[in-house]
């Protein structure tokens, strides 16, 4: 091969690696709950999935000024379980072991 041969070659290389590809198509999701949500934990499987809601301090006031409802659900759908309430904030960073 020629130095002509490989320039040309290495050139061709380099403009289809540099060729833009559009981005992965984003994936969605499955959305478990209408409203906001804070501190979203999952079960260490994963099957299941908790979160606080209805706080008195998101969302412009809406909620109780008593805390939060812990709410719990499983990862693919289904409707919410109130676990408890008048959860305090600043416990969203507990961890969920297993919800029955």
């Amino acid at each position: 091969m020629t130095p002509r041969t490989l320039a040309s070659a290495a050139a061709l290389l380099a403009a289809v690696a540099c060729t833009p590809r559009p981005p992965p198509e984003a994936r969605s999701g499955r959305r478990i709950f209408e409203g906001r949500a804070t501190a979203l934990s999952a079960s260490p499987d994963g099957s299941q999935l908790a979160w606080l809601a209805g706080c008195g301090a998101e969302g412009g006031g809406e909620g109780r000024a008593g805390g939060c409802d812990l709410l719990a659900s499983p990862a693919g759908g289904g409707k919410p379980a109130r676990v408890a309430g008048g959860v305090a904030p600043e416990f969203q960073h507990l961890r969920i072991q297993r919800l029955a």
